[in-house]
């Protein structure tokens, strides 16, 4: 009797360290679901500076050589 009384206890022993409390896991997830949910907001306006930037960038080239033909057609020496 004592035989199986010793496997036993083990195996109560190690499966009782397998619990997990349900609630603590709907915590994880929800946890993991608002990361993901701000990871991607954060991407998307990562997305949009870089569009906005590429733009002004391009504004600013067609200004550089506005200003660039104006300078030259004055006869004002213009450096970049």
């Amino acid at each position: 009797m004592r035989l199986f009384l010793a496997p036993a206890a083990v195996a109560i022993l190690a499966l009782g360290g397998c619990y997990t409390d349900p609630n603590k896991q709907l915590d994880e997830m929800q946890k993991t679901l608002d990361l993901s949910n701000t990871l991607n907001e954060l991407s998307s306006r990562t997305a949009e500076l870089q569009l906005t930037l590429d733009s002004l960038r391009v504004v600013v080239a067609k200004q550089d050589s506005t200003i660039a033909t104006l300078a030259n057609l004055a006869g004002v020496r213009y450096v970049r």
